[in-house]
Formats: structure tokens, sequence, C-alpha cells
């Protein structure tokens, strides 16, 4: 059956006595005020006739086809308007549920945004508590490497002053300068470089306080196992000031070393100068010999009485010379 030739039940009307039977009189006439039935009550024909009978008037609604027609339209009328209570009440209670969703959504939102954040706070808090205590340990450690460096640098140039100085009055030292005053001289000068050495020695044993981290573990995971539920704790750990072995410095302080470290770090114009110290070295060494040779033969002949005692003779040692 096609839709436009459907035809829409209407609803039957019953009695309102008796439910399950089909209404055929209406009531137009009540005997008393206090009745059970009111005017235009719907019943059945078994209510008509006790109706009648108790003075009640009733018209038969079957006949009035126009009548059943308006009561029909009227029930159905009230039951639409029924329908848009009913309608605008779920339209509120929708809207209210909706909003009261909304509200409790943000209030989880809140409150897991609330959660990550303070751990996030504490996790930055800690982040910072530990990396100053590194920076910290760090700063200390450069800090003494830096006076460490220095102490060694200026020691280098006081070396180098030594070294100069001694070039420089080499032969004074060697030939002119009475035994007192060398003694003293060079005297100050090992101990000097006896108590650079101690340094260096001891420098090598100096010990540099440093920040090692470990993880203190747990059983517990957290974010389904992407996170270990792990602390991080900073251990003080120390290490040598020196990074070459002790063996090492103590080659490296000796004499012969510092000589060859010395000619291995010259440039070509510091080579050519130290091979001319080191001639002028020998030709002040020739010349001491050859006075000794010349002062022991003086002796020798006096004692042997080839010779007299003259100051002025070309034979003197160089300390009686004028």
């Amino acid at each position: 059956m096609n839709k436009e030739n459907e035809v829409f039940n209407l609803q039957e009307i019953y009695c309102k006595t008796h439910q399950n039977k089909k209404a055929k009189y209406k009531i137009v006439s009540v005997p008393f005020n206090k009745s059970k039935f009111n005017l235009m009550d719907l019943v059945c024909s078994k209510c008509a006739i006790t109706l009648i009978s108790q003075g009640y008037k009733v018209e038969n609604i079957e006949s009035d086809e126009t009548l059943m027609r308006q009561e029909q339209i009227q029930q159905f009328l009230e039951t639409i308007s029924q329908t848009y209570i009913i309608i605008n009440q779920n339209q509120q209670n929708l809207l209210q549920k909706k909003e009261d969703l909304t509200k409790f959504c943000e209030m989880q939102k809140d409150k897991v945004k609330e959660h990550y954040n303070s751990m996030k706070t504490a996790l930055d808090n800690k982040l910072k508590e530990q990396i100053d205590y590194l920076n910290e340990l760090q700063y200390k450690a450069i800090t003494l490497f830096d006076q460490k460096y220095q102490e060694i640098k200026e020691t280098h140039n006081e070396l180098i002053q030594m070294h100069n100085d001694i070039e420089i009055n080499l032969e004074n030292i060697i030939i002119k300068m009475e035994l007192l005053p060398y003694k003293q001289i060079m005297g100050q000068y090992n101990k000097r470089v006896s108590d650079i050495q101690q340094c260096l020695n001891k420098m090598g044993t100096c010990k540099v306080v440093l920040g090692r981290v470990y993880k203190r573990m747990t059983e517990n995971k957290i974010l389904g196992g992407l996170f270990e539920d792990c602390e991080l704790e900073i251990k003080i750990a120390q290490t040598s000031l020196m990074k070459t072995e002790q063996t090492l410095n103590s080659r490296l302080l000796s004499p012969q070393s510092m000589s060859q470290t010395n000619i291995l770090n010259q440039t070509p114009e510091k080579q050519q100068r130290s091979n001319s110290q080191s001639t002028k070295f020998l030709e002040i060494l020739n010349k001491v010999n050859e006075n000794q040779l010349k002062t022991n033969n003086f002796y020798t002949q006096l004692l042997k009485g080839e010779t007299s005692l003259d100051l002025s003779e070309r034979y003197c040692s160089p300390s009686f010379k004028k």
C-alpha cells in the first residue's frame, strides 16, 4: 500500500467506567450535584441503561458523526499539548545535562592539568637544585685548575728568569765571582728549584671534588611503564688534578728530560741561540781549564825552585790577577 493511501487510525473512545468497552453514549443531564458522572462523560451501553434508571439523560454519539470527530480532535489536540510540554521539559533537561556534563569534563581536565603541573613544578625545582649543585662543584674545580695553572705559569716565568740571569752572567759567575757569593747564590737557586719541584710533585697528588649522578631505582612504574619511577642522586667523587701519571711528572722534572723538552720546543732561532750559548759555555770552561793548568804548572815550578814569586807573572792564577 502506498503511503499516500494510508489512513491514520483515530483513537477509539472508551467508556469511563469500563475501559475495555467502546463508548456509545454521552451524558447530557445529571440528576444531582454530587454525581459520579459529569456532563459530556462517555459511557457504554450497559452503563447508559443503568444511568437512565437513576435519572441521567444520555444521547447516542454514534449517530452524531460530527460530534464524535470533534471529541477525537479535541483529545488529539490535548495529546499534542501534553507532548509539547514533554518536549519542552526534555529540551530543558538536555540543555541542563549538557551544561552539567561540560562543567564536569572541564573539572576533570583541570584536575589533570593541576596534577601534571605540580609534577612539572617539582621536576623543574629538582632540576634546578641539582644543576645548581653540579655548577657549584664545577666552578670550584675550574677555579682550582685556574689557580694551579697560574702557579705553574708564574713558576715557569721564574725559571726562565733564573735561566736568563745565569746566561747573562755566566762568565762572571764561573770566572770572576768569589767562592762565598757563588755558593750563596747557587744555593738559593737550587733551593728555589727544589721547592718548585716539590710543589709540582704535590700538585700531581692533588684531588679535585666533582659530582657523579646515579639513579636510585625502585620497582614502581609510572604512566604505564613509560617512565621509571626513579630519583637521581648526586654523590661526591674525586679525581686527580693532573691528567698525566706521577711517574711521567717525575720524568719530566728530571734535568735531562727538561733539557730535551726545551730543545724539542725551541724554534730554529732559539735553537741557534742555544747552540751559541753552549759554544760560549764550552769556551769559558776551556778557558777555566787552561788557567787552572797554568796555575798548577806555576806552583809546580815554584816548589821546584825553578821560578820566583812574581805577581805580574803571566801564568798567575786568575784569582790573583789585578
